[in-house]
């Protein structure tokens, strides 16, 4: 059996989840939602007191909860980073192929190559007749302060990666026979986190905020929060040149910790498009047990993120 602790990050909030894993049988034992001492921001990475303070809080977190943390898993949100699905022709001698996405993407960076870590997954899929990889770019400042992070709490944390990924293969483990693309809709304190995915794996990821000031969703009305769902939608399919769609979004799939289940019939006055609760109750081969009195099939899709860094972890093992 192994004891598992999943952490995902936002800028100013962790969620964490306490399972335990024997073959295909994953039990949740505790789901908890914290927010952060400081903003995880430009201005406080500058700080070296703010990977203490936060490792600090996590260390005082297990402390209240009672939890023995000896190996956990770093799972952060996608707006850390920049990942770009890159197009590579063919016809590109394949000498030159493998170095394509990493120099696609220097072209896209704010800050000089060595602010960043630039990494092109093993990641390839045919598109219309060419291949389409990824690369991602990770400040390394950020990088270097969850390391701080890790080295302060004494924890071993065997993995450190981006939420899209896991959401994607915690999507193909739970829908297996949902056919074309589907956007995974996350609502986070101040917008959409959005990962686009097919039944053959990952396409995209976006953010978008849910007000032109960026307001937490705290301070939103209900309205202001919802209305501009079906534009944003249109906004992801047609970009702003382009004349046709660039992507056919055919599913929806909502869920994070803001989100509020009476929202889901609001959502789908706005749409065409099938709208749905991410539902965990029939995780494919996989049997899924709540032990915390205060987390069920039916709440769990506020902790979508760190369930969905532990099954991927087994796919990807």
């Amino acid at each position: 059996m192994d004891i598992v602790h999943s952490f995902c990050f936002q800028e100013n909030k962790v969620t964490w989840l306490y399972a335990e894993r024997h073959n295909r049988v994953l039990t949740v034992r505790r789901a908890e939602e914290s927010l952060l001492p400081i903003m995880i921001n430009a201005e406080n990475l500058e700080r070296s007191a703010t990977a203490i303070q936060v490792a600090n809080h996590l260390t005082t977190l297990a402390r209240e909860y009672d939890l023995q943390v000896r190996q956990g898993l770093f799972l952060l949100s996608p707006k850390f980073a920049l990942v770009r699905p890159v197009v590579v022709d063919k016809s590109l001698p394949s000498q030159l192929q493998p170095d394509y996405p990493r120099q696609e993407m220097l072209q896209t960076l704010t800050l000089p190559e060595d602010e960043y870590l630039i990494y092109v997954p093993q990641y390839e899929r045919e598109n219309n007749g060419y291949l389409l990889k990824l690369a991602i770019a990770l400040n390394i400042q950020l990088y270097r302060f969850f390391q701080r992070v890790v080295e302060e709490s004494g924890w071993q944390v065997n993995h450190i990666g981006l939420s899209s990924f896991a959401l994607d293969a915690l999507y193909r483990a739970t829908y297996p026979d949902l056919t074309g693309q589907s956007l995974l809709v996350n609502f986070t304190e101040r917008g959409y986190e959005l990962t686009l995915v097919d039944e053959n794996g990952f396409l995209d990821v976006f953010y978008r905020p849910y007000s032109r000031n960026i307001e937490s969703i705290e301070r939103l009305e209900e309205e202001a929060i919802l209305s501009n769902f079906d534009a944003m939608l249109e906004d992801i399919q047609r970009p702003e040149p382009l004349v046709h769609p660039k992507y056919n979004i055919a599913h929806i799939l909502v869920f994070g910790s803001y989100f509020r289940p009476e929202w889901k019939d609001m959502l789908i006055s706005q749409t065409t498009i099938p709208i749905q609760i991410f539902d965990l109750s029939q995780l494919g081969n996989w049997q899924l047990v709540f032990d915390d009195p205060d987390l069920s099939a039916e709440t769990a899709f506020r902790f979508i993120e760190p369930i969905a860094q532990i099954i991927a972890g087994d796919i990807d093992s």
